[in-house]
């Protein structure tokens, strides 16, 4: 076959659709500079350091808590089964199979599209935003461990009577917390010192890239499941902690068919595993290409299912011992969200012996968690960033430039308005209004564009040049369920927030909710009109080859020169 020809032939309309992955000498240089992973286990690691986070620890027991015990188990495994595995692999296997930088994902379809990577950068961003914020309250519980007695010990109330479960410290005390998103009365110097000590460590964390990120994983990834071992030990050997298994897996079939069981499941299944925001394609593009994909699609997110199990024993039995020792109902103790961390998690350790030993575990787990996750928000908005100027010679720099940049706009934004009294309200709304909803929203988008307009067929065919087989499973699950998966969760979510009661009251509030929600689609909006970066990507030919236009013995010389990185 000519390959001149055939290109010729091409009609101007047909460079703008998928042409090709086959990865260019300087993306294979690039990638090389970048850096692999020298095993397995420095992927899992990184990975999980990623996935595994506050979601298992607080937000996986109270979805249990709330819907029906082991009633939730049905909706979150079928959701695992038929969603999680197959995406799972679907974004590894794209990672790992072209290794492309990430701006190279949406623009290889259409260079207008290129703004959905401003998309996913500015979903990060915002993310990224809020967890330093949840990191360094985490930090500054831990700083406050080393009082004694601890600060949110309980206290006795007007009435005479020990209030066990209170959130009178961290509500009043520790957040002094206002009554809107502007109303800033106070600072809190602990959480500012915690903030600017943690956006260090992040920074230097990436300042050799993956190379340095991935020896991190080795210390920040197994402190959590260390420090939750101890808890269930030391859970499983107190009174009545049985009965707080008991309350959490029994069984509430009723609420199996509720609307809000599955699509918390759902959401919880998918989001959990970390889906939808590029930061698996990110760790799979340090993979070479010949690791195994689908035994990485079953045992990670099976890891974070064990890990988010774990985590629920652990808890409940406190919560067990707990009810039993001070006779207060579990339906009382309020299991939920935010003070499920911050209220409830130290009220219990305050029933144990050495309160400020189990402090400081507890809250060491946290921080690290966070850690593990905040540093590749972080690394997806710079990589992006980075990636899309240096195409432009004007705007070309190095990469670290453009690191630091984003942790000191993400730093200054938690100074300002997170380590505020009013830090309670943007941490909600920041979480609700931009990381929540856009990223329901853009999975859904991503599946679709992914699976049909990639499109699926040629990354099928690439791993099995490599020597796997994608199971007939997946590919029915990836081209006809997951899609119709992610539109429900996308309108489950986008219902949700219209029917919601607790909405900002303030006008000013709900302007910036607004502007909050409507930036990650205002930048792909701006990129389509104006297409500032998508015009030049045309004249890269090599970018855009089509897989069609290679013979057997080109494709095999391809493969040779770039299947080894």
């Amino acid at each position: 076959m000519n390959r001149n020809e055939d290109s010729s032939s091409n009609s101007r309309g047909e460079s703008y659709q998928l042409q090709s992955f086959e990865i260019s000498r300087e993306t294979y240089d690039n990638n090389k500079a970048k850096g692999t992973y020298n095993n397995k286990i420095e992927f899992l690691l990184s990975t999980l350091g990623y996935a595994v986070s506050y979601g298992n620890i607080w937000r996986f027991p109270y979805m249990l808590y709330q819907h029906g015990g082991g009633a939730f188990f049905v909706p979150y495994l079928t959701c695992l089964i038929i969603y999680v595995f197959p995406s799972f692999y679907l974004e590894v296997a794209y990672g790992q199979m072209y290794r492309k930088a990430l701006h190279r994902y949406y623009d290889t379809i259409n260079p207008k599209l290129l703004g959905l990577t401003f998309t996913v950068a500015a979903i990060c961003f915002f993310t990224g935003t809020y967890f330093l914020c949840l990191i360094s309250w985490c930090f500054a519980f831990l700083l406050n461990s080393f009082q004694d007695p601890l600060p949110w010990a309980p206290k006795v109330n007007e009435d005479g009577k020990i209030e066990v479960f209170s959130n009178r410290y961290f509500v009043g005390e520790f957040l002094d917390k206002s009554d809107s998103l502007f109303d800033i009365r106070s600072y809190n110097p602990t959480i500012m010192f915690s903030l600017v000590l943690i956006m260090a460590f992040v920074f230097f964390t990436l300042y050799r890239g993956i190379h340095s990120a991935k020896y991190v994983s080795y210390f920040v990834v197994p402190l959590p499941y260390f420090i939750l071992g101890v808890f269930f030990i030391k859970g499983i050997t107190l009174e009545g902690f049985s009965s707080g298994w008991a309350y959490l897996y029994k069984p509430d079939w009723s609420k199996l068919w509720t609307l809000s069981i599955w699509s918390d499941g759902a959401g919880q299944a998918i989001f959990s595993s970390g889906l939808a925001n590029n930061t698996l394609i990110k760790f799979a593009s340090h993979r070479k290409n010949d690791e195994p994909l689908l035994s990485s699609s079953i045992l990670l997110p099976c890891l974070n299912f064990a890990t988010s199990l774990f985590a629920s024993l652990a808890l409940f039995s406190f919560v067990g011992h707990a009810s039993y020792t001070s006779g207060i109902p579990i339906d009382d103790m309020n299991v939920q969200g935010m003070e499920l961390s911050f209220v409830v998690y130290p009220a219990l350790i305050n029933t144990l012996p050495w309160p400020n030993l189990w402090s400081i575990l507890f809250f060491t787990m946290m921080t690290s968690l966070g850690l593990g996750t905040e540093y590749i928000y972080v690394e997806v908005c710079s990589d992006i960033f980075h990636g899309v100027c240096n195409r432009r010679k004007k705007f070309k720099g190095k990469k670290i430039v453009m690191t630091l940049i984003f942790c000191l706009i993400i730093l200054i934004l938690n100074l300002a308005f997170f380590a505020s009294s009013a830090g309670y309200y943007w941490l909600k709304y920041v979480d609700r209004y931009s990381a929540t909803i856009n990223l329901v929203v853009f999975s859904f988008v991503q599946i679709v564009l992914f699976v049909y307009f990639l499109p699926l067929e040629d990354l099928l065919k690439r791993i099995k040049k490599f020597g796997e087989t994608t199971p007939k499973l997946y590919v029915i699950c990836l081209k006809y369920i997951c899609p119709v998966f992610a539109l429900f969760l996308s309108t489950m979510a986008v219902y949700g927030d219209i029917t919601r009661k607790d909405k900002p009251k303030e006008t000013i509030d709900v302007i910036v909710c607004n502007i909050i929600f409507a930036i990650p689609l205002l930048s792909f909006l701006i990129v389509f009109v104006w297409n500032p970066f998508g015009r030049y990507d045309l004249e890269n030919k090599a970018e855009y080859r089509s897989a069609s236009l290679l013979d057997d013995g080109e494709e095999k010389k391809e493969s040779s020169q770039f299947g080894d990185q």
